[in-house]
């Protein structure tokens, strides 16, 4: 089996970080001081990042959901809270639509729903992001992916680790072939939805969508904060956090599916990338309608 690298600090309720698109789990450095204080903190480097073994097929959504479940398995512990940032949003979506019965709490993080119905980034402010990190990587010569995608000029690119392009490819295609806009409203474990309103990647528009979609999820939007909120400000996300885990009280995940249902999700995830690509297509179809369908004045 694939090795995954694992990491663990503190004492408390588990806290399962997922990292976003590119980049291991050293991204999650920053803030494991301050959270291992409330939690035990479960890092990983997904298969094809930092120090766990590489891919040999291209993952989708659903094996990368079901590769966290494995992180969970391999520590003994049968819940936990699930933090997932950017990419690592829409593995944690998975992750609670898939395994719901592992979830204590979802944080969503700088993400969205995906798919075509979802808002793209901004153009004006994704050129000015992506300008800045050319720049700095000519000056500086050193890898700026880092920084460019989690504008967080204050930590130190190290702990973004760098991505192999094969990793890029195959986050990029698990990225494109996904869409589970139309399934949102299944996510039973309370949610914490947390963006910056001047995130260049991810509009904040997308968090609202979630928080409209997913039921009773609670929204926080750091408006002078963008795609490295986390990182950028990290003891008011802190505080946000440990606040609606404090309002929200003890939380108990739904019982163990069946073999019926553990059958059908092993198969689903086999064919995940064709039916997602049937998803994002459907649902690009019907974008297209809406947008011809003439307004009524």
């Amino acid at each position: 089996m694939p090795r995954l690298h694992i990491a663990t600090s503190g004492r408390g309720e588990p806290l399962l970080c997922i990292p976003g698109f590119g980049v291991a789990s050293r991204m999650y450095e920053p803030i494991v001081a301050r959270y291992s204080e409330r939690f035990e903190v479960i890092r990983f480097d997904p298969l094809g990042s930092g120090r766990s073994s590489g891919y040999w097929a291209s993952p989708s959504v659903p094996h990368l959901a079901a590769d966290a479940v494995r992180v969970l398995d391999e520590l003994g512990l049968q819940t936990a809270h699930v933090l997932g940032l950017s990419l690592g949003g829409l593995v944690a979506q998975e992750l609670a639509l898939r395994f719901p019965h592992r979830v204590r709490g979802l944080m969503l993080v700088s993400t969205g729903p995906s798919g075509p119905l979802a808002t793209p980034p901004h153009p004006g402010r994704l050129a000015r992001v992506s300008a800045r990190a050319v720049h700095d990587s000519v000056r500086q010569r050193r890898f700026a992916l880092g920084a460019t995608l989690y504008d967080a000029a204050n930590v130190e690119d190290r702990v973004f680790e760098r991505a192999l392009p094969w990793t890029l490819v195959a986050h990029l295609t698990a990225f494109s072939t996904h869409d589970r806009e139309r399934h949102l409203h299944r996510i039973q474990a309370p949610t914490l939805v947390l963006h910056g309103g001047r995130d260049a990647l991810v509009s904040a528009h997308n968090a609202r969508r979630l928080a409209r979609r997913i039921p009773r999820a609670e929204l926080h939007v750091i408006e002078d904060a963008g795609h490295g909120l986390l990182l950028e400000r990290e003891a008011e996300v802190y505080r946000t956090i440990t606040a609606w885990l404090d309002r929200t009280g003890a939380i108990i995940p739904p019982p163990s599916p069946g073999v019926t249902a553990v059958r059908r999700e092993q198969l689903t995830r086999l064919g995940a990338i064709p039916l997602g690509t049937l998803r994002v297509q459907a649902n690009a179809v019907a974008l297209t309608l809406g947008a011809a369908r003439p307004r009524r004045s």
